[in-house]
């Protein structure tokens, strides 16, 4: 028998009650250092970091959902002058039942 998932906590948010700032994404290939691969549903893929308070509760893995939040446009430039390559980082994860909620509620 495999690891038993930790239970996440359930999001505050709705698809539909969402910030502008915020993506509903599936997650994809890790990438290294807690960033993964995601991909939302107008198909953009993204590079995104795992928070440190979610790396030590979840247990993430590829095909889960997540809700990222985006930082801001302008690139962030590291000490070389470098323009970074993460799109956000992750703020919460959706468990399989909110999807089955929302999907039958008609969010989804």
């Amino acid at each position: 028998m495999g690891r038993p998932k930790a239970k996440a906590a359930t999001t505050e948010y709705t698809p539909s009650t969402l910030p502008s700032d915020h993506r509903l994404v599936i997650l994809g290939i890790p990438q290294g250092s807690n960033n993964f691969l995601c991909s939302d549903p107008e198909g953009v893929e993204r590079l995104v970091e795992l928070g440190a308070k979610l790396r030590r509760s979840v247990l993430a893995t590829r095909g889960d959902v997540a809700i990222v939040q985006l930082y801001p446009p302008s690139p962030e430039t590291s000490g070389k002058g470098k323009t970074s390559r993460l799109a956000g980082e992750v703020v919460s994860m959706v468990s399989p039942g909110e999807v089955k909620r929302w999907k039958k509620d008609g969010e989804w």
